[in-house]
């Protein structure tokens, strides 16, 4: 079981108010920043997320999630400031702590490590893995010891972790020499204080003895000082602590390597990102004619809800928001006034995420129904909805759901797109691009609004129009619109 460094998603246990934001702007560059993230684009999904703590500045996920980017790009001093202030936010953050210890090992500051692990061990001392580390940055420095006592505390609150066995031994076998002598030195030096020799010498005084004879003879004198020099060296060779100096050997350690970043897979149970539902419709459009290629529909199924007042920066294409493993997902903005939700409903929310991801739509559907009972005012759960009835083919329903989404919120610019999807789907093309229109306005970087939008103004015969669109989504780096382009000889 090879540990290496956590990349732990945002998934912290934090308290409502500091995991999220309820600044609608801080959480709209919240949601483009874990877009761009998506599509790898990270120095943009860095450019969204100092937004987002600009605006709020203690929007907790925006830090933690900047970090996670900034592991991935290696840069350690970076991530290390942001799980800095993830702690100061939530000093009760055990992950928090974890992963801060370990991106001070990665800068090789191991006595931070140390005190970075330490903290998670007073908030959680079953932590195994938090013994684990904090032994490997004491290895680190060369406390055979401390690190001798935390890989033992590992195995002891988990019999099966192999690697604090085999560091374990390593210690013994290979630096048996140097605790041993740690230990005599220690010994030694405490011999050497309690014999005192210095004590006794004072106690001899032979020169009073020499004062005592009366009037002695040039020859005696001689003889008396002769001897009196020979005491004092005979004095001087009893002192033993100025040759006591313990020369303990050095030996060079054989040190496990320290544990790397891993840029795809998070530790401590936890995972970064949840996995992504496919965005685009499969269903092939048969060619309208020999020489122009016709366009297909895309879904849109993003999830966080919300308004962008101005284009930032070229965004990627839509994808699903939802943290699917998260206990806490994301909070999005609703109408005003703005309502902070329980906890409940959005972990109901999140369990109906989950079963749609691995396609149980029914599953999903159930789940949020359950959530829409607890809070019928909840977009979220709507849209949600709608999506998993888009899957099964339902469109009437679909769009029911989306519409009450948008009734709740009329800048729920996904959940227009994607009524606007199941519009071209029905070939009710005029009503999809009003939808369209309106979450292109809302946000003016949705490849999906404008793709989509162009596909419904090239089944209108259109075809200005559509080019028009499809030129938008490729400067914004929609593929498949640059294929047409190319294919049909416009250029973006």
């Amino acid at each position: 079981m090879k540990k290496s460094i956590l990349i732990i998603a945002a998934v912290i246990l934090l308290p409502l108010g500091c995991l999220h934001s309820q600044d609608k702007d801080a959480v709209m560059f919240f949601n483009s920043g874990m877009e761009s993230e998506k599509t790898n684009d990270y120095l943009e999904a860095i450019a969204y997320y100092d937004l987002a703590v600009g605006v709020d500045s203690k929007f907790t996920n925006a830090y933690w999630n900047r970090a996670n980017v900034y592991l991935k790009l290696k840069k350690f001093g970076n991530a290390k400031s942001d799980f800095a202030k993830v702690v100061q936010l939530n000093p009760k953050s055990e992950l928090g702590y974890m992963n801060l210890g370990q991106v001070n090992i990665e800068l090789k500051d191991y006595t931070s490590a140390v005190g970075s692990f330490t903290k998670a061990i007073e908030l959680n001392p079953q932590n195994a893995d938090a013994y684990y580390f904090r032994g490997n940055s004491y290895l680190a420095k060369q406390d055979y010891t401390n690190a001798a006592n935390d890989f033992q505390k590992t195995i002891d609150l988990n019999p099966g972790y192999s690697d604090a066995s085999d560091q374990l031994i390593k210690i013994k076998n290979e630096n048996k020499t140097e605790i041993t002598q740690e230990v005599k030195k220690e010994e030694q030096i405490a011999e050497v204080k309690k014999e005192e020799p210095i004590v006794e010498v004072k106690k001899e005084e032979p020169i009073v003895e020499v004062k005592k004879e009366s009037v002695p003879e040039l020859k005696n004198e001689l003889v008396v000082e002769n001897k009196k020099e020979e005491r004092l060296a005979e004095v001087k060779k009893e002192e033993p602590i100025a040759d006591v100096k313990i020369d303990v050997p050095s030996k060079e350690l054989k040190k496990e390597p320290l544990p790397e970043v891993k840029n795809d897979e998070p530790i401590s149970q936890t995972k970064k990102e949840e996995p992504v539902a496919e965005l685009k419709n499969e269903e092939p459009v048969a060619l309208v004619t020999k020489e122009e290629t016709v366009p297909e529909i895309k879904k849109e199924e993003p999830i966080a809800e919300t308004r962008k007042e101005e284009p930032i920066a070229e965004i990627k294409k839509e994808e699903p928001i939802a943290e699917v493993k998260t206990e806490l997902p994301v909070i999005v903005e609703k109408t005003e006034p703005v309502k902070v939700l329980q906890p409940s409903v959005s972990n109901i929310v999140a369990k109906g995420i989950a079963l749609y991801d691995n396609r149980n739509f029914s599953g999903a559907i159930e789940q949020f129904n359950i959530a829409i009972e607890s809070d019928p005012s909840y977009a979220e759960a709507h849209f949600q909805k709608g999506r998993a009835y888009t899957e099964l083919n339902d469109y009437s329903t679909a769009i029911k759901e989306y519409t009450r989404a948008i009734e709740l919120n009329s800048s729920y610019e996904k959940a227009l797109v994607n009524r606007g999807y199941i519009y071209n789907e029905m070939k009710e093309y005029n009503k999809a691009i009003k939808d369209f229109q309106k979450g292109v306005e809302i946000n003016p970087g949705s490849t999906y609004g404008y793709y989509n939008m162009g596909v419904a103004y090239y089944y209108l015969s259109n075809r200005d129009k559509a080019a028009e669109n499809f030129q938008i989504a490729a400067r914004l780096g929609d593929s498949d619109a640059k294929e047409w382009l190319k294919t049909n000889g416009y250029s973006w």
